[in-house]
């Protein structure tokens, strides 16, 4: 069997990889997605939340980067429009407990429970303070990665539904066969640290085990706000299923689910959406990828050719466009914009 020739492979297809091909066959460039659709992976094991304030807001390590999820959260009405992704723009709740006066200040609009119910009927009880955000949304995972795909065939590229190797000479083994592209891009999350002959800055990367609880289709309102209380929060999905999550195991890449995990998520959720936590759940578990300063890896590794767009921890689905458009830049020869000195990838070397 020859070699199949590409101008790019990108290997991973979840929500990077998928809007890294998506991006780049837009711009003209033959395009090779390499990947599984395990079910399991982080950006199936994921709400979709497009939500930058409320991130900053709960999330301590993701307060540094606030500029960065601000401006991948403002390329997101363009590139769901551009790629065929339904983006709600549902809004969500946040819920802070007696002691929130203690943290940093809250984004949104104070509301009374009465008025959130209204909202988010699933959200029963809360004696705290509880904001309003307007301006965040959510899209639905396994629609999102399907309508990339879809755009990347559309556009001229092709699909490889398996996993890939590097082979020695600098090329790609697949089941299909032998790849060799002018440049790679590696968007593989966690999985990214086992290619064999990996860049060197790929060693930098942590696992994060992550456990969500989902729940059947029509159980809640498809188009309610997501609701972030302390310890869990709850997603709607298009379907009208609930995605609960998610705990954040640091250091941890086992995928088995774990009774306790669901134990605490259902304890979180019933200080404010009892009803909700007493219905049945499906645990499901991904692992995500980290780095030391808990920022993604994007642009030029140390290998010729290789490019790097993972380690995005918890925030792929809301970090997927502006990455791909930074890759997409890079690869043009183009500025990557204000963030690239921030992310690049060998901002971890010894000097």
């Amino acid at each position: 069997m020859s070699d199949l020739h590409t101008d790019v492979l990108v290997v991973g297809a979840g929500a990077v990889g998928c809007a890294v091909a998506a991006q780049l066959a837009d711009r003209g460039l033959e395009v090779v997605l390499a990947g599984g659709r395990d079910p399991q992976t982080a950006s199936r094991v994921a709400a979709g939340m497009v939500a930058p304030l409320s991130e900053t807001a709960l999330d301590p390590e993701s307060r540094d980067a606030g500029p960065i999820l601000d401006a991948a959260a403002a390329a997101w009405p363009d590139f769901a429009e551009r790629f065929g992704l339904s983006l709600r723009r549902c809004g969500g709740l946040v819920l802070r407990g007696p002691d929130a006066a203690a943290g940093p200040e809250a984004p949104g609009e104070s509301i009374a429970l009465a008025d959130a119910r209204l909202l988010a009927p699933f959200l029963e009880v809360w004696q705290g303070d509880i904001r309003w955000l307007a301006g965040e949304s959510a899209v639905d995972p396994a629609q999102a990665l399907a309508a990339l795909e879809a755009r990347v065939l559309a556009d001229g590229g092709r699909r490889v539904a398996g996993p890939v190797e590097w082979a020695a000479d600098g090329a790609w083994r697949s089941a299909g066969g032998r790849i060799r592209p002018r440049r790679t891009v590696i968007a593989a999350g966690y999985a990214s640290r086992g290619l064999p002959h990996g860049p060197a800055e790929l060693s930098v990367l942590q696992p994060i085990r992550g456990q969500i609880l989902q729940g059947a289709p029509g159980q809640v309102q498809a188009m309610a706000p997501f609701v972030r209380g302390p310890g869990a929060y709850v997603a709607p999905q298009a379907d009208g299923s609930a995605m609960i999550g998610a705990t954040m195991d640091a250091g941890v890449g086992d995928l088995a689910a774990s009774d306790r995990d669901t134990r605490r998520l259902v304890s979180a959720l019933s200080a404010f959406a009892p009803g909700l936590a007493a219905q049945h759940m499906t645990a499901r578990v991904g692992v995500r990828a980290t780095t030391p300063d808990a920022l993604p890896l994007v642009g030029p590794s140390s290998s010729p050719g290789v490019l790097l767009a993972t380690g995005l921890r918890r925030n792929g689905w809301l970090l997927a466009p502006l990455v791909a458009g930074m890759i997409a830049d890079y690869l043009a020869g183009e500025d990557p914009g204000p963030h690239a000195q921030r992310l690049r990838p060998r901002r971890f070397e010894r000097a």
